[in-house]
């Protein structure tokens, strides 16, 4: 329905008020998440093992396809190093692969997993150099990985009891330096 281009990193298992559970097909394990949004893992059995094995083969075949060199390493050896994902990865991103999570925010599941994602195959400011935003005002405008000027984007924010809350950001330009003051402009 949507295109080679979306294609599924996490799959829900056990759906509804006491969903806990995701397929990581990265990982090709079950995910299973506490109270505190921390994570255990355990081996898939059976069909989702198979499921999560085809899905993977899928995606390392995806990201070859973005670079010439990936997808001869692919055919020679049939696979890809850590590494060749985790580049092939990012520039898939940048060429317009969708990664699809699951989560729950209000019960923080798959959040820490989500970061962990973006900070392991995420591409940086630099590496896109610019995006389209809105500003204040609603007009579309462009930032610029070079400009001076911090420009981020808050995508998640907890609330916790003894620290109080924390937001979890993509910086786009800039710089952000621990102890900043920073503000909401729109």
């Amino acid at each position: 329905k949507f295109g080679r281009q979306v294609f599924p990193l996490m799959i829900p298992l056990n759906e509804g008020p006491s969903f806990n559970q995701v397929a990581d097909v990265l990982k090709k394990e079950v995910l299973e998440f506490d109270n505190n949004g921390n994570y255990a893992s355990k081996s898939a059995e059976g069909d989702l093992d198979s499921k999560l094995s085809s899905l993977y083969e899928e995606l390392i075949e995806m990201v070859a396809e973005s670079d010439e060199s990936l997808l001869e390493s692919f055919f020679e050896k049939g696979e890809l190093s850590e590494d060749e994902l985790r580049g092939g990865l990012s520039k898939a991103i940048n060429e317009g692969l969708i990664p699809v999570f699951c989560s729950a925010g209000e019960k923080n599941i798959g959040t820490k997993r989500i970061v962990e994602f973006m900070s392991k195959y995420g591409t940086t400011a630099l590496a896109k150099g610019e995006i389209n935003a809105k500003d204040s005002g609603g007009s579309e405008i462009t930032i610029k990985s070079s400009d001076g000027e911090m420009s981020a984007m808050v995508f998640k924010t907890l609330s916790e009891e003894h620290v109080g809350e924390l937001s979890f950001f993509r910086l786009y330009s800039g710089n952000l330096k621990s102890g900043d003051d920073i503000s909401n402009v729109t």
